[in-house]
């Protein structure tokens, strides 16, 4: 996701001379491409994530279309003042990639797991928040900040995520359908936890369902939720994230409207000294549905 993601930014750049690129101190071997190809357009602030997001702003004011890129939680939870009050505030073209989405740095511990990320970004001004899960999906988001130039939240996994199976149909804004053998039972997905669902609720015997993958997380059009689950007996979420992302987001669209579908959700629970293992825990809840 990450080689996608500056392959795709320098294709850009080179069409655009408003394209900037900032780091603290991190994403070597991906981006000094970038680095290489536009010296001038590239920033390398050190280890000062809140300055990183101050200088973006500084850019952005400017007219340029500013992309910054982190970790996760030095990115989002770290500059998150600076996040609010100089990007989203201001209404800004500043696009923040965070890395390490779940427990993409797991053997790093708690203090760099993405599992709260959407819910503290999701109440911020003017913000679209994105979570990709292949290469076109990833570019996708870039053309749409591009265009939009507002600012932008896009999370990516750290690892070589597998491609993501073709879509039946849909969009970013959407929703992707990549299964659908019936509607009794929906499927609503964040993030690389994708590829575990369509396996295991494939291989579920009588799992007549319909899977989603939400690649658009915030802010979600009702009627994209209304129209998937008009006909289902059953509803769940799946995220490797606590419970204030997608199962919030999706259960206030139900709530609000009324919907009375039974309501289930796959998230981070709770802390485990030792590895989780997702998959495991994953099929035992589909089974389960």
């Amino acid at each position: 996701m990450r080689k996608a993601f500056i392959d795709e930014l320098i294709k850009s750049a080179k069409d655009d001379e408003d394209i900037w690129l900032l780091t603290a101190d991190l994403g070597y071997s991906f981006l000094e491409k970038f680095q290489q190809s536009f010296p001038d357009r590239f920033i390398n602030v050190g280890v000062a994530e809140q300055n990183m997001i101050s200088i973006a702003a500084g850019l952005a004011l400017c007219g340029k279309k500013v992309f910054v890129y982190s970790i996760i939680n030095f990115l989002i939870f770290r500059a998150l003042e600076q996040i609010r009050n100089d990007v989203c505030y201001h209404n800004l073209a500043v696009c923040m990639v965070g890395v390490g989405a779940g427990y993409s740095y797991s053997a790093a511990g708690y203090s760099h797991y993405g599992v709260e990320d959407v819910g503290v970004t999701k109440g911020l001004l003017n913000l679209n928040i994105y979570s990709p899960v292949d290469p076109i999906q990833t570019k996708e988001v870039i053309e749409f900040f591009l265009k939009e130039k507002r600012p932008t939240y896009m999370r990516l996994g750290k690892n070589s995520e597998p491609l993501a199976l073709p879509a039946l149909f849909g969009s970013a804004k959407s929703g992707y359908v990549y299964h659908d053998s019936g509607e009794e039972t929906v499927l609503f997905c964040l993030g690389d936890v994708l590829f575990d669902v369509i396996k295991f609720a494939k291989n579920k015997e009588g799992l007549a369902c319909k899977i989603i993958l939400l690649s658009k997380v915030f802010p979600l059009e009702n009627q994209i939720i209304l129209e998937h689950v008009k006909k289902a007996k059953k509803i769940a979420t799946f995220e490797i994230h606590a419970s204030s992302g997608l199962f919030s987001i999706v259960s206030e669209i139900l709530v609000s409207h009324q919907i009375k579908t039974p309501f289930f959700s796959f998230f981070m629970r709770q802390l485990e000294d030792e590895p989780i293992d997702l998959k495991e825990s994953i099929e035992r809840f589909i089974q389960q549905l």
